[in-house]
């Protein structure tokens, strides 16, 4: 659901008649057509007087709608854009502004499974329902090119080689196609894998033709893409294996799975290195640049440390030397029961880097995104993606600078009127009923099914 805000503006030259209404003589309007009558004085005098205060039209001047409704999320390598799916739309949004700046849409409207931003960000690809792959100049909102995906079912997963020339593409069809994207013809057509492939990425040294898979059997395959077959099986997750990060000397990969475990993989033996288990489900590993300063998040020493995001709801430094998170992200909002294991409403479904920036992006289940900074986990922006029912909304701040929005979550948010930032305001256990602000717009207050009452002090320094 969107909200729209609206100016009030004066209609020139419009007429002070009751619309779709006549006059009699009386005065009174009634239904009909036929040519007016001339009202009484009496009337006339109250109807010029509503005109001459209450203004005829209304503009809309801002609106805040949902722009992203799950998936993982991308970021350009400048960090200045973000491409969230919705639906049958691909949005890209200003990070400075919180503005839509462009809408990929499908002609056809079915639903878009997946996309892919090529690493030189030049590139868009996207995947439909429909079974048809698109390219798109995303700079100039226009498609360029557009293909049968080859696939038997809706493609689940995409990814671009680091050379942005291959795109591979995963289908619910346990089949893995490899694309030239500039000589337009398919290269590989991969087959083996057990179920949907939900999981593709090649692996990081263009020297070395590899892709790396993982389907619904737990297992990640690798595929030589030399002779198109699968080489190696690497096997150690009891669970959905989510995410795969390679390391700077491209020799040692990390996985991580629904099974509460990261594996630490060395490439050339192909076996497992060492497992650390995190206690939590994960969806995303982050693998943290040597070069940063991360003596803020207990790294002492210059060994491999990577990044986990999942069903805790925080981010947590684990050393694979040591096999032991080093740091734990401090969030003291949280309700104690989202400490523990379980999907909840906190639970982290995505997590990404960007490097220019050194700065992470994470995404939770309530479609909330975060920007971290990456030396510090201290909360720099956030963004509402998805607003749901909206039940409640009201100005606060000074001179109505914010609106403050009640969905059907037990969280609030704050809207920033000159742009669409956003402050997620936990405290809530329940969905939030109804919302009601101080005169003065600095005290407002909010109260939830759970019978409860909470006053928050805005704009406190």
């Amino acid at each position: 659901m969107r909200l729209c805000l609206l100016a009030l503006r004066r209609r020139a030259g419009s007429k002070r008649i009751f619309p779709g209404s006549t006059w009699r003589s009386s005065g009174c309007p009634s239904e009909g057509t036929g040519t007016a009558e001339r009202p009484s004085l009496g009337l006339k005098m109250a109807v010029s007087s509503a005109s001459a205060n209450l203004k005829s039209n209304y503009a809309v001047f801002r609106k805040i709608e949902s722009f992203y409704t799950g998936g993982p999320i991308q970021v350009t390598q400048a960090g200045d854009y973000m491409f969230c799916a919705c639906g049958s739309k691909v949005n890209i949004v200003d990070i400075e502004t919180g503005d839509i700046v462009h809408s990929i849409e499908q002609d056809d409207e079915t639903e878009i499974t997946v996309f892919a931003l090529s690493n030189d960000d030049e590139v868009l690809v996207t995947g439909s329902q429909a079974l048809l792959l698109k390219q798109w100049d995303w700079l100039g909102n226009k498609c360029t090119r557009t293909w049968k995906a080859v696939h038997t079912a809706p493609v689940a997963s995409m990814t671009f080689d680091p050379s942005s020339t291959l795109l591979a593409t995963g289908g619910c069809d346990s089949t893995i196609k490899i694309w030239d994207i500039p000589r337009q013809y398919c290269t590989h057509n991969l087959k083996g894998s057990s179920g949907v492939v939900h999981l593709v990425k090649f692996h990081p040294d263009i020297s070395q033709p590899q892709l790396f898979s993982s389907s619904m059997d737990n297992s990640i395959r690798l595929w030589d893409l030399k002779s198109s077959q699968c080489v190696s099986q690497l096997d150690n997750h009891y669970s959905l294996v989510t995410s795969l990060s390679f390391c700077p000397d491209n020799e040692t990969l990390i996985s991580s799975g629904r099974d509460k475990i990261c594996t630490v993989w060395d490439l050339k033996a192909k076996k497992v290195k060492s497992t650390i288990p995190v206690y939590e489900t994960i969806e995303s590993v982050v693998l943290l640049p040597q070069e940063l300063d991360l003596s803020n998040l207990g790294v002492t020493k210059s060994s491999t440390h990577f990044l986990t995001a999942g069903s805790k709801g925080v981010l947590r430094v684990w050393d694979t030397s040591s096999a032991t998170c080093v740091h734990s992200q401090s969030l003291p909002h949280l309700p104690a029961e989202s400490k523990v294991d379980g999907i909840g409403q906190h639970s982290l479904m995505h997590c990404s880097l960007v490097p220019v920036k050194s700065e992470l992006v994470s995404v939770n289940v309530d479609r909330n995104i975060c920007l971290y900074d990456a030396q510090t986990l201290e909360l720099k922006k956030q963004f509402s993606g998805y607003n749901g029912e909206v039940l409640d909304v009201r100005f606060v701040g000074p001179k109505d600078s914010h609106i403050v929005v009640a969905t059907n979550s037990p969280q609030l948010k704050v809207f920033e009127l000159s742009s669409s930032n956003c402050q997620i305001l936990p405290g809530h256990l329940d969905i939030v009923l109804a919302l009601d602000v101080f005169r003065k717009g600095k005290l407002f207050a909010s109260c939830s099914k759970v019978s409860s009452i909470l006053i928050f002090n805005s704009f406190q320094k």
